[in-house]
């Protein structure tokens, strides 16, 4: 078994999955005073979901890239500065939604405008793993392969992309 097999295990990632559920779903109780708050629990749903298949595909296809992006090990001063104020704004972002969603219902939203909200959440997380499916290298820190491997990606939800920059550089 490889070093990265045994770092990845199954218990491993369904740890990995697990804490990161805790670690959303606990302050989001806390702060809502909900416990069944469902649009709390169909946020949780999107996100394991999108973790489990994530993860264990990344595992199968492409453990560098599993290694890369749960690991801050090479990242940058500005990287570490980047991912930390990401972090500050994830958690102000939690606490407006919890207040607001779960305890004093500060705003209110349509149902069909909360489930256009879910979608496009479920969407977001689409992308984001069509992304690290095309793109060997979508570290969550800037990397350059000094070996050479990197190439421009023009397939997948790049491919639109280029087109697109190919038509606006040539109009």
């Amino acid at each position: 078994m490889s070093e990265t097999s045994k770092k990845f295990s199954t218990p491993v990632l369904i740890a990995s999955i697990i804490f990161a559920d805790v670690l959303q779903a606990i302050p989001l109780m806390l702060l809502s005073g909900n416990f069944l708050w469902i649009e709390m629990w169909i946020y949780l749903l999107i996100f394991t979901i999108f973790m489990i298949y994530t993860m264990f595909w990344l595992r199968k296809n492409n453990p560098q890239l599993l290694e890369s992006r749960t690991s801050m090990k090479g990242s940058s001063k500005t990287d570490k500065i980047i991912l930390s104020l990401l972090g500050i704004v994830c958690i102000v972002y939690f606490l407006v939604v919890s207040l607001d969603g779960g305890r004093f219902h500060w705003s209110v939203v349509p149902v069909l405008v909360k489930i256009l909200g879910f979608i496009g959440v479920a969407s977001g997380l689409i992308i984001i793993f069509l992304v690290m499916k095309e793109k060997a290298f979508a570290s969550k820190v800037v990397r350059i392969d000094k070996k050479g491997g990197q190439k421009v990606i023009s397939t997948g939800p790049y491919a639109t992309e280029n087109k697109l920059k190919l038509f606006v550089y040539k109009s």
